[in-house]
């Protein structure tokens, strides 16, 4: 007897759901604004200086000029979208960055620049080993997307 009272129960609820959505699609309007011309009739608006996209025109090409073959290569730079940054001159000059890693090639050429890599900066490796270029890797990679320079060499 409890199993039957549960479907029916649960019989029930599935209607009282069903039914409601129903109601609740059905108040959603149809539009009915005052302008009912077709629209091949609709006026034809021409876009002013004074638009905020027309405005936006001139950084375009700006931001080509940030996006050159380098940034592209270092995918990191557009997932963080690194050229609207700089765009709004956030180069972070001047900022103190930590990166805790597993390995780093202090060799990289974007490292050998002034003034990139702090003189306190640590690379201790367990068991006195050189890590292998795999493990120098991503820390690397991390490090470059912080702190190299567009200078047209790949990162």
């Amino acid at each position: 007897m409890i199993l039957v009272k549960e479907k029916n129960f649960s019989f029930r609820r599935n209607i009282i759901c069903l039914i409601s959505s129903i109601f609740i699609c059905s108040c959603g309007g149809g539009g009915g604004g005052e302008n009912n011309l077709p629209v091949s009739q609709l006026p034809n608006e021409q876009a002013s200086s004074k638009d905020p996209v027309n405005n936006l025109l001139p950084f375009t090409d700006i931001i080509k000029s940030i996006e050159t073959d380098e940034y592209f290569n270092q995918w990191g730079l557009s997932f963080i979208n690194a050229s609207s940054a700089y765009l709004l001159d956030a180069t972070g000059k001047g900022s103190i960055v930590a990166v805790v890693d597993e390995a780093l090639d202090w060799s990289h050429h974007e490292f050998l620049k002034k003034n990139i890599l702090h003189p306190d900066s640590v690379l201790n490796y367990p068991g006195n080993r050189e890590p292998t270029a795999w493990q120098k890797f991503h820390g690397t990679a991390t490090v470059s997307i912080i702190a190299a320079r567009k200078d047209s060499k790949d990162i």
